[in-house]
């Protein structure tokens, strides 16, 4: 009788235990499906292209599309089903119910809207729809057959048991880049004393440099760079340049191509024309400088590939030369020719040269409106309130005394005053300075605008105030020259 009770008992804590366990297990599994629905950040970002066979592909398009679709239109569907792994994952988890309440659709929002872009774009031919259906039967239809689509490239968040595996993570493009080459744009020979004759590839196999190329603000690496041969002048044609012989013996010319496609601007480095125009309205409209532009260039490639390595302030003032040489020539109609072999120093100052024009604006020689051109008057129209006695340096008593009120303009000999445009960039590095022990002044300044302010009171013009901006670009040190003459003129001997 004992025995039968203690085999009881060990049957009941066994099931007990076994109870216990399958709970257990069924909490861990439910903890696990929860993870897989939660967004993870994996070692590998992204996928690889989808890897089918063509005839397979080609047979579903044939299958499923109508026979008169073009390639664009295909490749455009490729494309889109790569590009829109999103809105797919949403597609794929609400086509497979998993928790309580959860209803499982086919044809859900998701891929509606996608059927319908793409009918929008390229129309309802190429798909086969019905002519007597509806648009939102069309669209449904449609759907339908990209979520086909999806499924046989891989695009899916289930396996091939329907089984829910997670979002579906970006598609790398690399596999599909196109090859890159950087050659001469140039077909024949463009020199005047020789004929159009076809150019010989010049470089040899084992010659041909790799380059690192930035094209669309993409970084592509190991772009192979061919030059051109003319067998008869002996003129090299390089993709930015050609270089042409001279009459002196072992010189050359180099001729700055203004229709060049990419440009060199470091031993190993190129760039298309929209890098380098970039650089030059950074200059020009953010007043930005060389190192701050490669600082800025250097923060956003390191999100883009990592291991890329940064770009100098020498090469982005090569970018800045090499695209004003060509901005300004090509507005001129010129292409600029000048001695091969230059440095940097000497090859702006032979742009500047021939194309600097004396350093006049041609486009303001003639120019003349009511914004830059006003008859003389004796003092301004209107003096805000004068609280700083810089603003009436110069002044008598009684002249600044008067707060507002207009003055009639001199009817005399005065020729109109006109605006004089000046071409550059005022820029240059800062320095703290002391104006003098007698001036409790300490600044950070401008030497650029400290050089401006110095040959200003050698003038002896009424200058009422100089606006001299700090490097960080924060704050702005107004500085009142006349004030300063003031006391410097006072100071002891």
């Amino acid at each position: 009788m004992r025995t039968f009770f203690d085999f009881a008992c060990f049957i009941y804590d066994s099931v007990v235990l076994l109870f216990r366990m399958c709970l257990q297990l069924m909490t861990i599994w439910k903890m696990i499906r929860l993870l897989v629905l939660l967004p993870v950040v994996s070692a590998t970002t992204e996928q690889s292209f989808p890897d089918l066979p063509f005839n397979v592909f080609s047979k579903f398009i044939e299958t499923n599309f109508d026979p008169s679709i073009t390639l664009s239109t295909v490749l455009m569907l490729l494309l889109t089903m790569t590009e829109n792994v999103d809105i797919l994952s949403l597609h794929g988890r609400q086509r497979k119910a998993i928790f309580h309440q959860e209803k499982s659709t086919v044809a859900t929002g998701w891929i509606r809207a996608l059927g319908r872009e793409v009918l929008i774009k390229v129309g309802e031919k190429p798909f086969m729809e019905g002519s007597n259906d509806t648009v939102d039967e069309k669209v449904r239809s449609l759907g339908l057959k990209l979520d086909l689509l999806a499924k046989l490239l891989g695009l899916s968040p289930c396996n091939e048991k329907g089984q829910y595996m997670g979002r579906i993570k970006p598609v790398s493009k690399r596999e599909i880049q196109p090859v890159h080459i950087i050659c001469p744009e140039s077909v024949v020979c463009e020199t005047a004393t020789c004929k159009p004759r076809a150019l010989l590839q010049h470089t040899k196999p084992r010659d041909i440099p790799l380059v690192t190329l930035i094209k669309d603000f993409q970084i592509y690496e190991q772009i192979p760079v061919l030059c051109g041969h003319c067998r008869v002048c002996n003129t090299l044609y390089h993709a930015d340049h050609e270089r042409i012989k001279t009459h002196i013996e072992d010189k050359h010319d180099r001729v700055y191509l203004n229709s060049a496609k990419y440009i060199k601007i470091g031993r190993s480095l190129w760039v298309d024309r929209l890098f380098t125009t970039t650089v030059l309205s950074g200059f020009y409209h953010f007043h930005t400088s060389a190192a701050t532009f490669a600082a800025f260039w250097n923060s956003i490639s390191s999100f883009v590939q990592p291991d890329f390595k940064k770009l100098s302030r020498r090469q982005i003032w090569q970018a800045y030369v090499q695209e004003s040489i060509r901005f300004i020539a090509s507005k001129e109609d010129v292409d600029l020719i000048i001695e091969d072999g230059l440095p940097i120093d000497e090859i702006t100052k032979e742009a500047y040269k021939y194309l600097g024009n004396q350093g006049i604006i041609q486009e303001t020689l003639d120019h003349s409106c009511a914004e830059c051109t006003q008859e003389y008057k004796s003092r301004a129209d209107f003096i805000g309130n004068v609280v700083d006695d810089s603003a009436t340096v110069g002044m008598d008593d009684a002249d600044a005394n008067i707060i507002q009120g207009p003055v009639d303009t001199v009817q005399s000999v005065y020729a109109p005053v006109k605006m004089v445009v000046i071409d550059g960039i005022v820029m240059g590095h800062t320095v703290s300075i002391i104006v003098s022990k007698w001036i409790d002044l300490h600044i950070f300044i401008s030497i650029v605008h400290m050089r401006t302010a110095f040959l200003t009171w050698l003038m002896h013009v009424v200058v009422f105030i100089v606006d001299i901006m700090r490097i960080s670009m924060e704050e702005n040190v107004m500085l009142p020259i006349a004030q300063v003459i003031r006391k410097l003129e006072h100071r002891p001997v």
